[in-house]
């Protein structure tokens, strides 16, 4: 090719790798946009948006419903390995190969533009559910202060009950749950949700690669992307449903961490199935024992007395299967967890997933008390 057919080409890449640059410029103006109606516009985000968001995810969660695994998961190990491809290709390109300005330009023109597509495609599925209003006013529930002790009260009633469910819980010889079922028990979380959705919720997924993704210490994982609940299946039984419940009320666009814990417990503290019931009491006691402990260790302690020897047991099962898991890896997904949620707006990062307490209490007031 003569020098001006290399010059005329030239100019057909630089023309190409600008529009790259110019979608990612338009996809973050637009992100921004987002964001800046979210701010501007007090009742964007509840008006619009969240229905928006939870159509939308519905009809993805029921597009991908169908597929028995987690499509989520094979795109993500796809995406990884198209990664390490294109870098290996940059490299050599960097190294032996020709026009390596106008490669490594493309290479971050692309790469620009595809971390502009996922963000803006985060933000407009369900990234701004985050600015909706708290779930305490879409459940009529009133948070206030508390004191020590109706927190204590509240730990006595959560343990009441996880010593009255623990009991009905199927067990086999050692004391553990008997015959988990994964699968079944998704489609019993799902059914409960429905009951409060007015739809047919999807089941949850389990994560193929559930053991090495236990030393990140993830229990679950939701992706707005294809609206896929994942949920890590290298758990004990007794958190497992409690885990599902949680995964499904991101879906239903409740982003907060402490308000999906707190509707999971909401969800399923009245299930009909026993194990469901008392996923959530336990979930709930260990994060209320936990409040109370730093309160009033003397109360903490006297009620801790009152647990069956099958909360117990249970207790101690969930503290030492993730023991197993503690470690460099664990800590840095925590690390990672906390700035993800600290940009999204949440100051107090992971330690967020505590004030669940504040809408327990709440619900106490409401639903036990009649406050």
């Amino acid at each position: 090719m003569n020098g001006y057919g290399n010059e005329k080409l030239q100019k057909i890449q630089l023309r190409g790798t600008l529009k790259i640059c110019a979608a990612a410029v338009t996809l973050a103006a637009a992100t921004l946009l987002l964001y800046a109606a979210a701010a501007v516009f007090p009742n964007f985000v509840d008006d619009i948006y969240r229905p928006f968001s939870r159509a939308v995810l519905y009809g993805l969660s029921r597009a991908t419903g169908w597929i028995p695994f987690s499509l989520a998961e094979i795109l993500l190990y796809l995406i990884l390995l198209s990664a390490l491809t294109a870098a290996l290709r940059l490299a050599w390109v960097l190294i032996a190969g020709p026009k390596r300005a106008a490669y490594l330009a493309r290479f971050a023109a692309w790469l620009l533009f595809y971390a502009a597509l996922a963000v803006f495609l985060f933000c407009a599925l369900w990234g701004l559910n985050y600015k909706a209003a708290p779930l305490a006013a879409e459940l009529n529930l009133s948070v206030r202060p508390h004191s020590a002790a109706e927190l204590t009260e509240l730990n006595r009633f959560l343990a009441d009950r996880a010593n009255r469910c623990a009991a009905l819980v199927a067990r086999d010889g050692d004391g553990g749950v008997a015959e988990f079922d994964f699968d079944a028990a998704a489609e019993k979380v799902a059914t409960e949700f429905s009951k409060e959705t007015w739809r047919k919720e999807v089941p949850v997924k389990g994560v193929l690669a559930s053991k090495p993704m236990s030393y990140t210490q993830i229990t679950g994982i939701f992706v707005p992307f294809t609206a896929e609940a994942n949920v890590n299946t290298n758990n004990v039984a007794v958190d497992l449903p409690f885990v599902m419940a949680h995964e499904t009320a991101h879906r239903y666009a409740v982003a907060p961490e402490d308000e999906a814990n707190f509707y999971a417990f909401y969800i399923l503290e009245d299930a009909e199935d026993p194990l469901l019931a008392y996923s959530a009491a336990l979930a709930a006691l260990r994060c209320c024992q936990n409040a109370l402990y730093a309160v009033d260790y003397e109360a903490f302690a006297e009620i801790y007395g009152t647990y069956s020897e099958l909360v117990v047991g249970d207790l101690k099962t969930y503290a030492e299967h993730w023991r197993h898991y503690e470690g460099g890896v664990s800590e840095v997904s925590e690390a990672v967890n906390n700035l993800y949620l600290q940009v999204q707006g949440i100051e107090d990062g992971v330690k967020s997933y505590g004030r669940m307490v504040d809408l327990m209490l709440a619900w106490y007031d409401a639903k036990v008390l009649g406050r």
